[in-house]
């Protein structure tokens, strides 16, 4: 090989390697990132909630939430997203079964439940066709004060309040549900209850409400009535609770079912 062709082939080689030494060096700035990352969950998350909250209201629900815990908030999005999308099939079905309403269009009627008078004070209800969030998640109350009036936390900017059982939120299908516990502390959840009137509503989808600290959401209401009244936990293998997982806890009987 004559020293030239040596010479120009040195060239190449030199140039190649420096193209490839340039594209190694910028391909991971194409590459996922845990912010971006974290942006897609939550723009998925609030297709799932159908816009209801946009990603800069969840992002702000977050870090909030972040701050609080010292959890990552990638991965508390990411397990948001993840209770989102299994509420959205737990609609009315069975351990098992698949729903069989549309969740997402607010399948279960919609229409205002006036509910029926219950066996015992301490007795919960809980409907099936309530849509806030953009899926069917339910709404629960308990009977608080007698077997017609209830105590619920309806939402919105609205303080819990103390309500007839026939003008409740309660939408769609509703079930009367009696705890498997004794009347005595049934009527210690009740009085836990009463002392909620007032309270503002817990908004964020992203801290567990289980406590009663602050504004209660509907079940948070329920649950905390009986863990702080009663000593007794509704829903003790989640770290959230939604009024499915009251209506299907192991210490609730149904023994009424209304439906409109």
């Amino acid at each position: 090989m004559n020293k030239f062709l040596k010479r120009k082939m040195l060239i190449f080689v030199a140039t190649a390697g420096s193209i490839v030494m340039t594209v190694s060096m910028v391909t991971p700035a194409f590459a996922s990132t845990p912010e971006t990352e974290y942006r897609q969950v939550l723009t998925e998350l609030s297709a799932s909630l159908n816009g209801s909250l946009s990603v800069d209201e969840l992002d702000e629900q977050a870090q909030q939430a972040s701050r609080d815990t010292g959890k990552d908030k990638l991965e508390l999005a990411k397990s948001v997203l993840e209770q989102s999308e299994n509420n959205m099939t737990s609609l009315d079905a069975a351990p098992g079964e698949k729903p069989s309403r549309d969740v997402r269009s607010g399948g279960n009627s919609g229409k205002h439940n006036p509910l029926r008078n219950s066996k015992h004070v301490g007795d919960v209800f809980v409907s099936e066709g309530n849509n806030t969030f953009g899926w069917n998640h339910g709404h629960a109350g308990i009977y608080a004060y007698n077997t017609k009036t209830c105590i619920e936390a309806p939402g919105g900017n609205s303080k819990a309040r103390k309500v007839a059982r026939n003008k409740t939120v309660a939408a769609g299908r509703a079930l009367i549900q009696e705890v498997k516990v004794s009347q005595a502390k049934r009527n210690s959840a009740a009085s836990r209850a009463k002392k909620y009137i007032g309270r503002g509503y817990n908004a964020s989808i992203f801290t567990t409400n289980k406590n009663d600290w602050g504004g209660l959401n509907c079940s948070q209401l329920v649950w905390a009535a009986y863990k702080y009244g009663a000593k007794t936990d509704l829903d003790p293998h989640h770290s959230f609770v939604y009024p499915y997982g009251i209506r299907d806890s192991k210490l609730t009987h149904t023994y009424a079912t209304v439906n409109v």
